[in-house]
């Protein structure tokens, strides 16, 4: 059983992640994984984001404030894509804005930590996920850890 405030989620059916309406992002699924491909014009990393994005959970929402976090995305580009972006929002008290994070052709860890603002009404956090504009991104999984309280560094 994983550490509490510690969520792994593989990726396999596209129901996994929610996109806004209107989205021009295609989610399918693909062996090991699920492929996110089409341009979204100046995304917003706010609330659910306009990117494909998966809820942390509630319980970890909680847990999550006031601490270091690390996302971990599993993922590879495809068709050329060397970069997509990734954002943390509380759906609440702020996010991490946009991170790009480079892509490989065979599956590598893109990681980025956060610093999650505290729990103001509780409305569940999100990992977004916006696609390359050329090419596509294959996400086997996402990853999310406590690594310090906020006020320490490791």
């Amino acid at each position: 059983m994983p550490a509490p405030g510690t969520l792994n989620v593989t990726l396999s059916d596209p129901g996994q992640l929610t996109l806004p309406a209107g989205s021009p992002i295609h989610v399918s699924a693909v062996p090991g994984g699920l492929r996110l491909e089409g341009a979204v014009a100046n995304p917003s990393s706010q609330l659910k984001t306009d990117g494909a994005s998966i809820a942390t959970g509630e319980d970890n929402e909680r847990l999550y404030g006031g601490q270091r976090i690390r996302v971990t995305i599993r993922a590879r580009g495809v068709d050329g894509a060397t970069a997509f972006r990734v954002a943390y929002s509380t759906h609440d008290n702020g996010n991490s804005g946009w991170r790009v994070l480079p892509l490989t052709a065979t599956p590598s860890d893109a990681i980025f930590e956060f610093i999650v603002p505290a729990v103001v009404r509780g409305e569940n956090d999100y990992i977004g996920i916006v696609p390359p504009n050329t090419g596509a991104v294959e996400v086997q999984s996402i990853s999310v850890q406590i690594v310090s309280p906020a006020g320490l560094r490791n």
